[in-house]
């Protein structure tokens, strides 16, 4: 397949997976494993068929799974995005590469690490997910973190039980990501 050919196929596909019904559906959790650290934990439900495309997919394949930031205060990544167990990796006739992917769920972990007495981070998961049939175009999943408890405030006031970091207000809904989809430019 040339790359050209690849394009329009990915282009096509996205169209007709705008007019799907929702597959893939994401929660955002927020975990504090230290006084500097918190893990945001992204877990997305696939219905049957449907697979998440995990974060080592080479260049040419489908979307993978990563993380950015739209704003950063106080706050830097501690490491990678952290994809979860339970991860297939097969040979795709479309990509013609071996892809790792989900069925099911998804769980993806984003730690950082807290710099300041107040923090605030604005950011993303972005992630592609596909059937035998069409593709979602890449998906973006917001999260919101922001706290005023972090490392200076710990060592300035006594010690108290562990505060958790204030999220968005939405930040355990449920993202209807079909709805919220929009066509990628290819």
């Amino acid at each position: 397949m040339t790359k050209l050919f690849k394009h329009y196929l990915l282009l096509l596909l996205a169209l007709c997976a705008s007019v799907a019904q929702a597959q893939v559906k994401f929660s955002v959790a927020y975990k504090k494993v230290s006084a500097t650290q918190v893990d945001i934990v992204f877990t997305g439900k696939a219905d049957a068929g449907w697979h998440i495309y995990s974060t080592d997919i080479p260049d040419g394949g489908p979307t993978p799974a990563s993380f950015g930031i739209d704003e950063a205060k106080g706050v830097k990544l501690a490491s990678k995005l952290k994809a979860g167990a339970g991860a297939k990796t097969m040979q795709d006739p479309i990509f013609e590469m071996p892809v790792t992917f989900f069925e099911n769920t998804a769980v993806f972990t984003q730690r950082v690490e807290l710099t300041d007495k107040n923090y605030e981070l604005k950011g993303y998961l972005k992630y592609g997910a596909c059937n035998d049939e069409n593709c979602l175009p890449p998906t973006s999943i917001d999260c919101h973190l922001k706290g005023t408890d972090g490392p200076a405030a710990a060592a300035a006031e006594p010690a108290t039980p562990a505060q958790q970091p204030e999220v968005a207000e939405n930040a355990q809904a449920v993202v209807d990501t079909a709805a919220a989809a929009t066509p990628a430019a290819l």
